[in-house]
């Protein structure tokens, strides 16, 4: 997904877009048993949220917003989107110690 954005767009509402609702298919049985998803962004690797700035994330929306006014931002920025199983199970074994 490529965004164009204008430094210095005095918009105050700067650019702002959503991605569609991520889906995910269990076979051969579909079920549920996993839960609802759970939207984690981030914005030049640091993760954001509803409040972050320049950039921020709106998980239930599925939206992003953007404004800057900053120079050092000229050129192409990474943002990421990824969904993670909210009830899935995980498995943790304890970190193991070792003495010398």
């Amino acid at each position: 997904m490529n965004q164009v954005y204008d430094l210095y767009d005095f918009d105050p509402a700067g650019l702002q877009w959503t991605h569609s609702e991520f889906t995910v298919f269990t076979v051969p049985i579909a079920h549920t048993l996993c839960g609802d998803l759970t939207y984690e962004a981030t914005f030049m690797s640091q993760a954001i949220d509803s409040v972050a700035q320049p950039m921020s994330y709106d998980p239930a929306s599925h939206s992003f917003a953007f404004y800057s006014e900053d120079y050092n931002l000229i050129g192409s920025q990474e943002f990421t989107i990824q969904a993670f199983l909210t009830n899935f199970p995980t498995v943790v074994t304890a970190v193991e110690s070792a003495f010398i």
